[in-house]
């Protein structure tokens, strides 16, 4: 699972609470730190601690492409013996790991851990090739293993965000998901949910922490996430549905944390699904980014 993030609608950006029903005027939609939050103005959560961007409770798995790490051993003490060597932790936008090693973050109980030390392998793959995570990130040293099918035990290489955690840097095409409260940043594809171009198995949603873009994130919908069913997650709904705040259709569970809601075409007829819905701007007006313009939400009028 990427995100525990219980959306709350167009212009909204992600917090680490619960969603609030409180509205509240945003002009550039600026939010909190995936792995956010509100106009509907309303408010997100989301969770960062496992593999989102921002409540510390991303769930990961070999699915979510968390890196798992490795002990080594060495000798400890005065009396010669060996034993495990806990990874030396590390500021992955200092770089500061000794030569021979990277800093990245790895899954673990609870979500995505603080970044450690990780020995970089002999011939590491570049940036968009196959990788492992057995025995350690095959990736080279600004890289991660991302996507990790359970099956093969292979994922694809994706960047990490360089610059500074204020202001993250990725190629072009490309933006940094920063979750679990700073511990992953990684870059993954920019994508419009009206117009999504990203890969089988993933799905256009909003970033964590400030929906002000939308990014390509693994699909951890399963057999559910269609329109209207419960979510928990903001990667948890099918393609061109994100999970809203459940106060903005009354087709979705009241008691719910949050609800699949469909993305629409501004430009395009009222199509949206349920009782009294229609298709409402994402963006304030005039604060919308080039080519998302036309992007709003299925809820009902503010």
């Amino acid at each position: 699972m990427l995100l525990l993030v219980a959306c709350n609608g167009p212009n909204a950006d992600f917090r680490d609470s619960a969603p609030e029903t409180t509205s509240t005027t945003t002009t550039s939609s600026t939010g909190v730190d995936v792995t956010g939050d509100p106009p509907v103005n309303t408010t997100t959560i989301e969770s960062t601690s496992g593999q989102d961007a921002t409540t510390d409770a991303e769930s990961p798995d070999t699915t979510t492409g968390e890196t798992t790490g490795t002990s080594t051993t060495g000798t400890t003490g005065t009396t010669g013996t060996t034993g495990p060597v806990e990874p030396l932790e590390c500021d992955p936008w200092l770089e500061d790991c000794p030569e021979g090693q990277k800093c990245i973050s790895h899954a673990g109980d609870g979500g995505w851990q603080a970044p450690t030390c990780s020995p970089l392998v002999a011939e590491p793959d570049a940036v968009g090739a196959p990788c492992s995570v057995d025995p350690v990130d095959s990736c080279d040293e600004h890289a991660m293993c991302w996507h990790v099918d359970p099956d093969t035990g292979l994922g694809t290489c994706k960047a990490l965000c360089a610059g500074t955690a204020n202001e993250p840097v990725c190629d072009a095409g490309e933006l940094c998901l920063e979750a679990s409260s700073g511990n992953l940043a990684v870059c993954l594809p920019a994508c419009s949910p009206i117009d999504p171009a990203c890969a089988a198995g993933e799905v256009c949603i909003p970033r964590p922490n400030d929906g002000t873009v939308f990014l390509c994130a693994i699909d951890d919908s399963g057999e559910q996430g269609q329109t209207f069913d419960d979510c928990e997650y903001s990667n948890a709904c099918d393609p061109g549905l994100g999970c809203m705040n459940v106060a903005l259709a009354s087709d979705c569970d009241p008691g719910a944390v949050g609800c699949c809601l469909p993305f629409c075409d501004l430009a395009q007829p009222n199509t949206c699904p349920g009782q009294g819905l229609a298709c409402v701007a994402w963006y304030e007006p005039g604060y919308e980014p080039a080519g998302l313009e036309d992007v709003g939400l299925c809820a009902v009028m503010p």
